[in-house]
């Protein structure tokens, strides 16, 4: 894992905790459930980390590469679903411009 501040290879880690409903553990998870809580909340890991160059503390989230697979696989559905909404918009707002322009007098007319 590299420091996000320095780019430095190795870092420390100085706590390690996977989701439960231990008080003790509420600050470091409550860090992670607002990245990974809305997919998994149990299983992942929180680690706090601390880089040895510039002793930057961070956290980093681990969780199964098979989640994450499925995640953005959910993720991608939710996109392409809502592209395909903006498309069928896109073409009634067309057909409502074209009804509107044909129901509105020409200078000609005049």
């Amino acid at each position: 894992m590299r420091c996000p501040t320095c780019n430095h290879s190795i870092t420390r880690v100085y706590d390690s905790r996977i989701n439960t409903t231990n008080p003790k553990h509420h600050a470091i998870l409550k860090k992670a459930g607002k990245v990974w809580d809305w997919w998994e909340p149990q299983l992942y890991r929180v680690r706090k980390r601390k880089c040895v160059a510039c002793a930057f503390s961070f956290h980093s989230i681990e969780i199964d590469i098979l989640d994450l697979e499925q995640a953005l696989k959910d993720i991608r559905g939710v996109s392409d679903a809502r592209l395909k909404t903006l498309q069928d918009l896109e073409q009634d707002n067309l057909e409502l411009r074209q009804l509107l322009a044909r129901c509105q007098p020409s200078d000609s007319k005049r």
